[in-house]
């Protein structure tokens, strides 16, 4: 039988939760059903070269936008995928390019936002967005958050948007006090020391700031606290500027940088810290929980809907340095509230979103596309 030929269109390939949600999508459906290609707008960015995915980058400026739905077509023309599958604002043209290019099936997902809500967006692209959603054969959202955002500032019927959630290798992500063990040695911290830790973009949506100032507080306080920063961009100069007026905090804490093995530093970690000021479905957050690490987060997004209050976690409101300190210090001051928030959190992870659920998710949407669709094959 011949596969079912899925080209995924994103704006690059790197260390982002977006970015390798695809990942797992291209490496986790049969090859033997699904021939899939990954069409990225910009470079490749620091992905290292993959020999079981194909890549084809656009290579497009990201300092220099403008209209890329002619060279989509092209692309669509040439390479005749049976499904598109474009995610977020930066591939959105792809579904006007596949229409035009007459391809069978068309998906678009949505998987967070920028700082700004939707509501904000100028008139003229919110009506583009409702064009290109109705163009679609299926759109969906990562949580439900996010779903009900999309249809009050877009303007789309509550039937049009599904809800498909992230998962996580719940086997790569576990529980593994050897490799606790080694990854804190190389740290230099102490057995007694609570590593706080966080991974993501330094960016503003990200709001570390937040967390280093709610550190700063505990530590004055008497809790003692590491902070890890895994990760790297704009805000990584700012944030260390910073950093030098806080004394009481400067010694301890590490900017890891960018890595390719989050789930050796998340072995590090006591405490989960994601103070973003909007998140779609975190997949740094399911899998800091699938380690059995206790998780504080802001209310925002599909966190509220990865995090059982009180019981996997700690959810807290947009900027409270206050509540985020004083959460910190309840953590710190009990190795027993910790285990018991990890372990509840792995339980969570291993039955409500395991890789397997999200992988059979995706293949039963193509599934059902090509079927309806009968491509020609």
């Amino acid at each position: 039988m011949n596969r079912i030929r899925i080209m995924h269109v994103i704006g690059t390939l790197g260390h982002g939760g977006l970015e390798q949600g695809v990942l797992k999508i291209a490496t986790g459906l049969d090859p033997a059903r699904f021939e899939q290609t990954i069409c990225t707008i910009w470079s490749l960015d620091y992905m290292p070269t993959r020999q079981d995915i194909r890549v084809i980058p656009l290579n497009r400026s990201a300092k220099k936008p403008g209209f890329i739905t002619g060279e989509l077509l092209s692309l669509f023309a040439r390479e005749r995928p049976h499904i598109v599958h474009s995610r977020n604002w930066t591939s959105i043209e792809a579904v006007l390019a596949s229409r035009l290019a007459r391809i069978p099936a068309v998906v678009h997902s949505e998987h967070g936002r920028d700082i700004l809500p939707l509501t904000s967006e100028p008139l003229r692209r919110r009506l583009f967005r409702r064009l290109c959603y109705r163009l679609s054969d299926r759109v969906f959202a990562v949580s439900r958050e996010l779903k009900q955002e999309i249809e009050s500032a877009v303007g789309t019927p509550p039937n049009l948007f599904r809800v498909i959630y992230n998962g996580v290798d719940t086997k790569v992500f576990s529980p593994s006090p050897k490799k606790r063990n080694a990854q804190r040695k190389r740290l230099g911290v102490s057995d007694n020391t609570v590593v706080v830790g966080s991974v993501g973009r330094l960016d503003l949506v990200k709001d570390h700031m937040t967390l280093l100032r709610a550190a700063e507080i505990a530590v004055d306080q008497g809790s003692d606290l590491c902070v890890v920063l895994v990760g790297d961009g704009p805000q990584r100069a700012s944030l260390e500027q910073k950093l030098q007026a806080m004394p009481s905090l400067r010694d301890r804490n590490i900017f890891a940088g960018r890595t390719f093995d989050v789930a050796q530093w998340l072995q590090a970690f006591d405490v989960f810290a994601l103070p973003s000021l909007f998140e779609g479905t975190s997949n740094t957050l399911l899998e800091a929980m699938s380690t059995g690490l206790p998780v504080v987060a802001t209310r925002v997004g599909g966190n509220v809907e990865l995090v059982e209050q009180n019981r996997s976690g700690i959810l807290f409101e947009v900027g409270d340095i206050q509540s985020l300190a004083a959460h910190l210090s309840r953590l710190a001051a009990s190795s027993k509230l910790r285990q018991d928030f990890g372990a509840a959190a792995r339980k969570h992870v291993e039955e409500h979103f395991p890789l397997e659920r999200m992988i059979n998710n995706y293949s039963d949407m193509y599934t059902e596309l090509s079927s309806r669709k009968q491509f020609d094959r």
